[in-house]
């Protein structure tokens, strides 16, 4: 999908003197959010496996709290992936993952949209226009699967979906309304 982008991120920034715009006005693959994507993703990659450790602990005695931490860091790792896709550091299909945060997010294909564009573009800004123009090609799909995504894709129990900040969907929304 994107791997004229991607071989030019791997290869160290493209061809050329030293990173930021290059001379033909477009974005250097070095200017994306974090200076040197692998890296970050690394380090992700790290702080989930410490995070979800320390719920599983948790989590080992209420079998309840370990369907809740499953379902919560399989969204974590959909995030993760787009990340590492665009980062180029996956070959994975997007639209898996697109699909997937689709439904936590709540089944409203603008949010869903947004929330894409944003992640992608904060591992290679080059490729905005074209995660856009790949969002639009997903559009019927990501209607489709909104009538069946509007409780997030998750069941909440205990009354959890009713606090505040505590919903996804919620958050997004509140996110990109302002």
């Amino acid at each position: 999908l994107f791997r004229k982008a991607r071989g030019r991120r791997r290869g160290g920034g493209g061809g050329g003197g030293g990173g930021g715009k290059r001379s033909g006005g477009g974005i250097a693959a070095d200017d994306s959010g974090f200076g040197d994507n692998s890296r970050a993703l690394m380090r992700m990659k790290g702080d989930m496996a410490v995070l979800r450790n320390y719920f599983d602990e948790i989590a080992q005695f209420s079998p309840s709290l370990a369907r809740t931490v499953d379902a919560e860091f399989k969204t974590l790792r959909t995030v993760y992936e787009l990340l590492s896709i665009a980062g180029g550091e996956s070959s994975s299909e997007p639209s898996d993952f697109v699909l997937l945060l689709h439904g936590r997010i709540g089944g409203d294909p603008r949010l869903t949209e947004r929330a894409v564009v944003d992640l992608w573009t904060l591992m290679a800004p080059e490729d905005e226009g074209r995660v856009k123009q790949f969002l639009a090609e997903m559009e019927d799909r990501l209607a489709d699967s909104s009538g069946s995504s509007k409780s997030g894709g998750v069941s909440h129990d205990g009354g959890r979906e009713r606090i505040p900040g505590l919903r996804l969907d919620e958050v997004v929304a509140e996110l990109y309304a302002k």
